[in-house]
């Protein structure tokens, strides 16, 4: 409170905790000493842990516009609350400061988390030694990193450290044997840790008092400039305190943390066309995000019944999620794209010449298109009973399709069965010696941090309406109306949130990275992105109109992304009217989520692009 008034010289602020006493008691500490030092706390209120959604709590914060956001709470909530702060209409250029529930390296490697401020432990121990074990700071990192590769993620390590060692002097000092029976004295332990004075620790000079704490009781602010380089904002001290007049005083200024300043970003044209869209065709709502390879979630809206964390099922957008399944596998050297399927299964000799490569591009001579809706011989694809295993192996022995295989790398065909991505996913799980499921988790969910992304096939046990092809109508819940199934649709399957989804998209932009994790190499982010069926046999994709006319446009392929042969760009969409598309150049993706069909939702594919492009420019100066 003393920082945010003497420091960054705010006069109103507004703090969110999650309800457990220790948020509570943090943010209430913050606003009644706020408060006392003549400041004015325009909003106090909580979240539930658990809550993805926190555009709500953030407008109500937003009505009292103050000029500095307090949130001393932990993650997940705290990543989706500086995830969506900034696309909340008022909160553009709040100050925003946490505790040290988020003073940790998982949480600071989110971009967005760039010009915040933190307060916690004061965690510069220089020379500093456990006066029971000899130990130092330097000595335990680098002890800590030999046994798992990192540092600690969270602050309290070395805290964590000296109570060790304190109560383990304890129970020794407090211990005694009784006739071959090792006795601990409990109130002995407490008489030993009650006479603990200037016991010198990694923390420093440690004296436990009469209610049991035994800190140092140092405290400092930290200024947040780079999410990649934690270590540089860790020692980024800008202010220190020290409760009891010790040796760092009532409260000093160190240096302010450089606080870059935040791009504004006015996506208010595209949304307004979204919104009026929806409410024009009787839609039940649209997800909008838009996501910045240097500035992460710039903008998140979302309309009537649809928001951050609705799970849905995105169709044919999964296509770019499986094809890089597969292409993470080729860069851990499991397989190869460009080598014949029956090069890693033996049933790949029904068709001895096909790739990966020309499977992953809809390029492998299996039939594809209108005919392909409902093929018998790829049936199987749509089917949630059997194995994926068993289906691929059918789909490429069967015979029934003979007459009409073209040879591969000739012609774009897109089964609409996704019979090609389903040898894919296949072929990956025996390269791999694990399940699709087990992929998916290991490559995205996992280092991504998502909250949900999985794989069933729903295409007969949901209501899809025969003539549209429509999303079905099952609210935001469509898992629990799907059986487990051994045989998910790799190409059309997936189904995940909008919040996910995008973080995905971020992932394209940055090199395929999520965070400090990788997940796709710069080359098979190259392969995907690029218009493959183009350089291989001057192939192309043409485009119908809602009642299946030829619009005469022709768009590229790559792996998983169709490629606008006008503006270079990768894109996917599905007949749900979902779409979203990666402008590389500028270095933005965009997501836009629907429950709808194609044909009550193919004009936004021309309507919003233009307005979003020209606030990302405008944005940018």
């Amino acid at each position: 409170a003393n920082f945010a008034i003497d420091v960054l010289g705010v006069s109103t602020a507004a703090a969110i905790h999650d309800g457990d006493p220790y948020t509570n008691g943090l943010a209430q500490a913050f606003a009644d000493a706020f408060e006392a030092a003549g400041g004015t706390i325009t909003g106090f209120t909580a979240v539930n842990k658990g809550d993805t959604d926190m555009v709500p709590v953030l407008t109500e914060i937003a009505s009292g516009s103050p000029e500095m956001l307090f949130f001393p709470i932990f993650q997940p909530e705290g990543d989706f609350i500086v995830q969506q702060v900034r696309g909340v209409s008022g909160m553009e250029s709040t100050i925003l400061m946490a505790a040290d529930g988020l003073l940790n390296s998982n949480y600071m490697a989110l971009e967005e988390t760039e010009g915040m401020y933190f307060s916690g432990p004061d965690i510069r121990y220089g020379a500093n030694t456990n006066q029971s074990t000899d130990q130092t700071a330097d000595g335990f990192l680098a002890a800590y990193n030999d046994e798992w590769g990192e540092d600690p993620a969270a602050p309290f390590w070395a805290h964590s450290y000296d109570a060790t060692t304190l109560l383990l002097d304890a129970i020794a000092a407090a211990s005694y044997d009784d006739g071959g029976t090792l006795v601990i004295d409990r109130a002995g332990v407490r008489e030993h840790l009650n006479a603990v004075a200037d016991y010198s620790g990694i923390i420093g000079l440690i004296t436990c008092d009469a209610f049991g704490d035994c800190g140092s009781q140092k405290i400092t602010v930290i200024g947040h400039a780079d999410s990649g380089d934690v270590a540089a904002s860790n020692a980024n001290v800008v202010y220190e305190y020290a409760p009891g007049g010790s040796s760092l005083g009532e409260g000093n200024l160190v240096v302010p943390a450089p606080k870059p300043e935040p791009r504004v970003y006015d996506f208010s044209a595209a949304s307004e066309i979204i919104e009026d869209y929806v409410d024009e065709n009787g839609l039940n709502g649209a997800s909008f995000i838009v996501v910045d390879r240097d500035d992460g979630v710039v903008h998140q809206e979302h309309f009537g019944e649809l928001g951050p964390g609705r799970v849905a099922i995105i169709g044919p957008i999964g296509e770019i999620v499986s094809a890089g399944v597969v292409l993470s596998l080729h860069d851990d050297g499991l397989l190869d794209v460009d080598a014949p399927v029956v090069d890693i299964v033996a049933w790949g000799s029904g068709n001895p010449e096909v790739t990966l490569a020309q499977l992953l591009s809809h390029s492998s001579g299996m039939l594809g298109g209108p005919a392909s809706q409902f093929y018998n011989p790829y049936l199987c694809s749509v089917m949630f009973v059997g194995s994926l295993q068993g289906c691929a192996e059918t789909i490429f022995t069967t015979p029934d399709d003979d007459a009409d295989l073209v040879p591969p790398d000739t012609a774009f065909g897109w089964p609409g069965t996704g019979a090609d991505y389903q040898v894919a996913g296949a072929v990956a799980e025996v390269a791999s010696g694990k399940t699709w499921a087990e992929l998916v988790d290991e490559i995205y969910v996992q280092p991504c941090g998502l909250n949900v992304l999985a794989y069933n096939n729903p295409w007969f046990q949901l209501p899809f309406d025969p003539e549209t092809f429509g999303y079905p109508a099952v609210g935001g819940d469509p898992v629990s109306m799907l059986a487990p199934t051994e045989n998910p649709s790799i190409m059309g399957g997936a189904y995940t949130t909008a919040d996910d989804l995008a973080a995905l998209l971020l992932m394209h932009l940055r090199d395929g990275m999520c965070g400090d994790e990788r997940v796709l190499s710069t080359e098979s982010l190259e392969r995907m992105h690029e218009d493959r069926i183009a350089r291989v046999y001057d192939g192309g994709s043409e485009f119908t109109d809602a009642e299946g006319n030829a619009t005469g446009e022709v768009w590229g392929y790559g792996m998983g992304f169709q490629i606008d042969r006008e503006t270079g760009g990768p894109a996917t969409a599905s007949p749900f009217g979902q779409q979203a598309w990666l402008d590389l150049d500028e270095g933005y993706a965009v997501l836009l989520l629907l429950e709808a069909s194609w044909t009550n939702s193919l004009a936004l594919y021309d309507l919003v692009p233009g307005p979003v492009h020209e606030a990302i420019l405008t944005a940018r100066g």
